[in-house]
C-alpha cells in the first residue's frame, strides 16, 4: 500500500516538473519568437561629427525606430570595436520606444590620442519580452567617413598675437603686423577710421585733397607661411612635445581663421610632408586641422627633400614666415630654407618648443580647464 502511495506521489511530482519544464520551454519559445520579430523590425542610423578635438567627450547620436506598430521594449545599444585603437562607448539601455516615435540615443566616448579612427558596427540587444532569451543584431553602417581627432585647442595670448603679427585677427581691427615690407596694391580708396597710416597714398591724397589709402590684395598682401617642423635631431621623439607643438599650431590656425581675408599656407614637415594653401576661413579651417591631426614626426632625409620640393612650388611673396620646431632646425633641415630669403619673405619668426618659446604666447588647453 505504501509503495503504491509512494509511486503515485513520485509520478505526480514528475508530472509537475514536466509541466513546469514545458511552461518554461513554451515561454522561452514565445519570448524568442517575439524578440526575434522585434529585432527584425528595428531600424537604427547614426550620425556624428567627423572632426573632433582630442580629450573631449565625443557623442554619436543613434536614431532608433520601429517598422511595426508596436513599442520597442528592453533594447540595449552598443558598439563592436572596429580595432583596438578605437575606444568603445558605454552601452545605452532604453526602456520603451513608442510606435511612430524615433529615439535619439547618445553613445559617448573620449579619444585620448589624435589621429584617424573608424567607428565599430552598431550592436542591438533585446531581452524582450520576458528576459529569457537575448537577441543580438549587428547593424550595417555602410561606408562611413572616419573620425578625425585633431589636436586640442588652447588660446592665444595678446602677447602671442603681437609677437606673431596677428593682433587684430578676428576683432575687426587692421592687422598692421602683416603690412610690413609690402609695396604692391590693387587700387586706392578713401581713408577709413582704423586704417594704418603706412597705407596712405600721399600722391592721390594731395591730388584729391582728402586722405586716400592703398587697398592691398588679400591673397598676396596679407599672407602667412606657417611651418610645423616635426624633425628632431634626437634619437627618440618626445610625444608630449609633438602634441604640444601641434596643439599650438592648431590654436594659431583657428585664431587666424577668424579673419577671412588672410591667406594661410601651412607646411607640415614630418612623415609624408603636406602643404595646404589658400584663403582661410571658418569653413576651410577643417582642412588644416585634419592635416595636423594625422601629422607624424620624422628623421628621414627623404621627407625633408619632399618638403623642400613642396616649398619650391609655393608662392612665398609677401608672406609673414613662421617656423614652429620641436628643438630647433637641424643642419639637414636648414637646406630646405636656403632659397627663401631671395623670394621676398619677411624676416622669419622661429619658435623652439623644447626651449619654452611657446609658453608666453598661448594658454595650453590643459590650463583652460583649470578654475581661476
Amino acid at each position: 500500500m505504501s509503495l503504491a502511495i509512494f509511486g503515485a506521489s513520485f509520478v505526480h511530482r514528475v508530472n509537475l516538473l514536466l509541466l513546469v519544464f514545458s511552461l518554461m520551454i513554451s515561454a522561452a519559445i514565445v519570448s524568442a519568437r517575439m524578440g526575434r520579430r522585434q529585432m527584425r523590425n528595428v531600424v537604427a542610423r547614426r550620425t556624428f561629427p567627423t572632426l573632433v578635438p582630442v580629450g573631449r567627450p565625443f557623442t554619436t547620436l543613434v536614431a532608433v525606430k520601429s517598422n511595426i506598430h508596436r513599442p520597442i521594449i528592453g533594447l540595449s545599444l552598443g558598439e563592436v570595436s572596429a580595432d583596438s585603437r578605437t575606444p568603445l562607448p558605454n552601452e545605452v539601455r532604453v526602456t520603451e520606444i513608442l510606435p511612430g516615435q524615433t529615439a535619439q540615443l547618445p553613445l559617448v566616448r573620449t579619444f585620448v590620442k589624435r589621429g584617424s579612427y573608424r567607428l565599430g558596427v552598431l550592436r542591438l540587444r533585446s531581452d524582450y519580452p520576458l528576459g529569457l532569451v537575448r537577441w543580438q543584431s549587428l547593424v550595417p553602417v555602410g561606408a562611413e567617413q572616419p573620425v578625425i581627432v585633431h589636436p586640442a585647442l588652447g588660446k592665444m595670448q595678446p602677447l602671442g598675437r603681437q609677437r606673431l603679427g596677428i593682433q587684430g585677427s578676428g576683432e575687426g581691427k587692421p592687422q598692421t603686423g602683416l603690412l610690413e615690407g609690402i609695396d604692391e596694391f590693387r587700387g586706392v580708396r578713401d581713408y577709413r577710421p582704423g586704417d594704418s597710416s603706412r597705407l596712405i597714398h600721399w600722391r592721390s591724397t594731395a591730388r584729391r585733397g582728402s586722405l586716400v589709402v592703398r587697398e592691398l590684395d588679400p591673397a598676396a598682401g596679407r599672407g602667412i607661411l606657417l611651418v610645423a617642423y616635426l624633425v628632431s635631431a634626437r634619437r627618440s621623439t618626445n610625444d608630449r612635445l609633438v602634441d604640444e607643438l601641434l596643439s599650438f599650431v592648431s590654436t594659431l590656425v583657428m585664431d587666424v581663421s577668424r579673419d577671412p581675408t588672410l591667406a594661410l599656407t601651412l607646411l607640415i614637415v614630418g612623415k609624408s610632408p603636406v602643404v595646404i594653401r589658400g584663403t582661410i576661413n571658418s569653413q576651410r579651417v577643417s582642412t588644416y586641422l585634419r592635416a595636423l591631426a594625422q601629422a607624424q614626426p620624422t628623421s628621414e632625409k627623404a621627407d625633408l627633400d619632399r618638403a623642400r620640393h613642396l616649398l619650391d612650388q609655393t608662392d612665398t611673396r609677401d608672406r609673414r614666415y613662421m617656423i614652429v620646431s620641436l628643438d630647433g632646425i637641424s643642419p639637414p633641415g636648414s637646406l630646405v630654407w636656403d632659397q627663401l630669403p631671395s623670394r621676398r619673405l619677411l624676416p622669419p619668426i622661429v619658435l623652439n618648443a623644447s626651449a619654452g618659446d611657446l609658453t608666453p604666447l598661448w594658454i595650453p588647453p590643459g590650463r583652460l580647464d583649470r578654475p581661476v
